[in-house]
């Protein structure tokens, strides 16, 4: 199965090179993104190839290439969208002139996304890959500086502003007499905030979602830093099934801090959803489930555990497209409460894996857990999934039925960790309708014989002369060099 998705992802990758090609905007930042995916990745597939039949324990390897797979899907959406194929309602922060900060912000998160993924397939194989270019480890770098950086401002440390930065004169809001949203405008409100509706320049409806108190992010350097770290992060976030970042706000009109951060507007959660249209037919609770996995596997990509998903954290738009929300500085705020002897923790109790129930840390793999129960909320139309497994497995069986989609769900939501399938393996699997986890089922799962894992007009595949082969489980550092130069280097 592990050659299939490999297939998959050099089908992916010149699908990649074919949409870049095809952009009337942004062309030359687009074909540069899909150059180095091709330069950099394509000599590696023939490591991957040579290399696969050398190891025996091949899940990692497989879930590392489904992971490469569905990070390739989202830059290729990205692709299509930042070039012009597909007419998408700008927001604010395109019309005011930073659409090309934020085009090569989430440029810049896609190659990180892909360099991630690059790392998991290494991991996988279980080698090193060595080299020396130095171009793209400088922009990497200086990710990382602005990621772990803090400003005390709406500026860098250069003094040069955010290209997420908004103006609090810009967002229009009726406040009470002490100067708070006033309650016909709150859309909810939880431990750590509260989220408004407000007009951006008297024309966009916007939703912001500010602290309680302000002062605590302020006084609280860890906290200070999460806000413009998360700021950053959002920024480079680009996809259909997570909620569109705008901007986000640092000083109020008085010079006063306020950290708001500013997001479309989203019609109603994933539970009003569904106990609004009474009964969902199968074929939306697929398209709802894949959704939701994408979108997971793409904020895994970009190394963001959400630590909270569940029904009121999927909102759904006009369209009927499930995006996550509420994820970052929030959890972070638990986070540091809980290393304070706190009894909080991240998460909500009824939707949390059984090893956050003890104590344990978040992870991706507590994620799909989470994800697992909403997805078998979506099953069941609306009735929230029973603790145990065994009645799990039996209400799907008989509320839904026995098919690849409610088994993968299952395994999602076992109890050991890792029984699960990773989420990007997980989002492959029900995209293409191939058994990619190897889930435990009586009849055996048939391919699909249509899907084109090679296309004709495909670059062949330079080899490698630098890749050096070592026996480690755990790589520190490598740097995958393509055959023309570029280069991309992660050290963790």
């Amino acid at each position: 199965m592990a050659e299939t998705v490999l297939g998959l992802v050099h089908g992916a990758l010149n699908s990649l090179w074919t949409e870049a090609n095809q952009a009337s905007d942004n062309k030359d930042a687009l074909l540069g993104l899909a150059a180095k995916a091709r330069e950099v990745i394509q000599p590696q597939l023939s490591v991957v190839h040579s290399r696969m039949a050398g190891v025996a324990d091949k899940r990692h390897l497989k879930g590392a290439l489904s992971q490469l797979h569905m990070t390739l899907q989202h830059v290729q959406a990205l692709v299509i969208r930042r070039g012009g194929k597909r007419s998408t309602l700008m927001l604010p922060l395109d019309a005011l002139g930073g659409r090309g900060a934020k085009v090569r912000a989430e440029i810049q998160g896609a190659e990180l996304s892909l360099m991630h993924s690059m790392q998991a397939v290494i991991v996988g194989l279980q080698i090193q890959a060595v080299g020396v270019m130095e171009d793209l480890r400088r922009r990497f770098d200086g990710a990382v500086e602005i990621l772990e950086g803090a400003a005390a401002g709406s500026a860098d440390a250069q003094g040069q502003p955010y290209a997420w930065s908004l103006n609090y004169s810009d967002l229009e809001y009726k406040k009470t007499k002490r100067g708070k949203p006033s309650d016909d405008v709150v859309l909810g409100s939880g431990g750590f905030g509260v989220v408004f509706k407000a007009l951006y320049q008297g024309k966009v409806e916007v939703a912001v979602k500010e602290p309680h108190n302000p002062s605590d992010i302020h006084s609280d350097v860890g906290l200070r830093k999460s806000f413009f770290r998360e700021a950053d992060n959002l920024h480079r976030l680009q996809h259909r099934n997570v909620v569109e970042f705008v901007g986000a706000v640092a000083l109020d009109e008085d010079g006063d801090t306020c950290y708001m951060l500013v997001f479309e507007v989203l019609p109603q959660t994933l539970e009003r959803y569904i106990k609004s249209v009474g009964s969902v037919n199968a074929e939306k609770k697929m398209e709802l489930i894949l959704g939701m996995a994408e979108g997971l596997a793409y904020l895994h990509s970009m190394n963001i555990v959400h630590r909270d998903i569940k029904p009121l954290n999927i909102m759904i738009d006009t369209e009927g497209t499930p995006k996550y929300i509420d994820f970052g500085l929030s959890k972070e705020k638990e986070t540091l409460q809980v290393s304070k002897a706190s009894t909080r923790m991240a998460g909500t109790e009824g939707w949390m894996s059984p090893e956050k129930k003890m104590g344990g840390n978040s992870s991706p793999a507590s994620d799909v857990f989470s994800f697992g129960l909403v997805a078998v909320y979506v099953l069941l139309g609306g009735q929230k999934p029973a603790q145990s497994q065994s009645e799990r497995e039996q209400n799907v069986k008989s509320g839904y039925g026995d098919d690849l989609c409610s088994r993968l769900v299952l395994c999602c939501t076992a109890e050991k960790a890792e029984k699960r399938p990773t989420s990007a393996t997980l989002a492959t699997s029900l995209l293409i309708n191939v058994d990619v986890f190897n889930v435990p089922t009586a009849q055996p799962v048939q391919p699909v014989p249509s899907v084109n894992v090679q296309s004709p007009t495909a670059q062949p595949v330079q080899p490698v002369p630098s890749v050096n082969v070592q026996s480690h489980h755990i790589v520190q550092e490598f740097t995958l060099t393509g055959h023309s130069g570029s280069v991309w280097s992660v050290a963790y």
